[in-house]
């Protein structure tokens, strides 16, 4: 941030800049045994797991890194002399950030994302019923929002997912998801900048209520997105579907490599 304050004096223009900030806390696993008298021991089981930051800030910086295992210390950080985009994944869970700084003037121009995440495949013993939680923070903000020309918005997201597999042609998936949108808004004189701060459980029950052991898949993710643009402004759900895709491509690349 200090880089960032000395930057903006020195152009002395008019300034924008949107930060952005999500976090989720390592996950819990909570067995509950739904047949106390078949003598299976209630089990969860992984069978692979990765752990995942990435970072962008438009075209200009891009930086990935994976490890084997949850909670697996990775860190991905991109940018340039005004902004900035950071992932971190570690034993506490995920972390992800954007900073983007610019002139309206002067034209600057910026997006970025970063992503934290967690993957893996596991089996769940019969009769058991699987609760997975997690905590989110995030926070989103914008100075200038729009001024007519120049526009600002934010998205900080958490995600926590099970997918569950049915032989090798159907399967389940169950997901929460929250988030923090930031924009701008009319206050009766001007548009202005606006903050979205968000915290709260994600929560995920699951039973297999059958005398066979399921194989599922796991996902977390902590992601942040940002876009900072001179461009025509459209509808803010324009944007919003914007930031979804930007904060996304972590999970296509992790896709690929799948």
């Amino acid at each position: 941030m200090a880089i960032v304050a000395i930057a903006f004096a020195a152009q002395g223009t008019a300034q924008a800049a949107v930060q952005v900030s999500a976090e989720i806390s390592a996950v819990t696993f909570t067995l509950i045994d739904l047949d106390l008298n078949d003598g299976i021991q209630p089990a969860l089981n992984f069978v692979s797991a990765t752990s995942h930051s990435e970072a962008q800030v438009s075209t200009d910086a891009y930086a990935i890194e994976f490890a084997d295992g949850f909670y697996k210390a990775t860190s991905a950080l991109a940018g340039d002399a005004l902004s900035s985009a950071a992932a971190l994944t570690g034993s506490e869970g995920a972390y992800a950030s954007v900073q983007l700084a610019g002139s309206t003037s002067l034209g600057v121009s910026k997006n970025g994302f970063g992503s934290g995440m967690f993957s893996g495949s596991f089996e769940l013993t019969p009769w058991t019923a699987l609760i997975v939680t997690s905590v989110f923070t995030g926070s989103a903000s914008t100075s200038i929002g729009y001024d007519g020309t120049f526009s600002e918005f934010a998205s900080a997201s958490g995600t926590l997912s099970l997918t569950i597999h049915h032989g090798t042609d159907s399967y389940e998936s169950h997901s929460a998801q929250m988030n923090g949108f930031a924009g701008f808004s009319w206050d009766g004189i001007k548009y202005t900048g606006e903050t979205s701060d968000v915290t709260g459980e994600l929560r995920l029950p699951y039973a297999n209520l059958s005398s066979e052991t399921v194989v599922g898949d796991y996902f977390a993710e902590a992601a942040a997105g940002a876009v900072s643009s001179i461009s025509a402004v459209p509808e803010p759900g324009t944007y919003g579907m914007l930031l979804a895709g930007l904060v996304g491509i972590g999970a296509v690349v992790r896709n690929r490599r799948g």
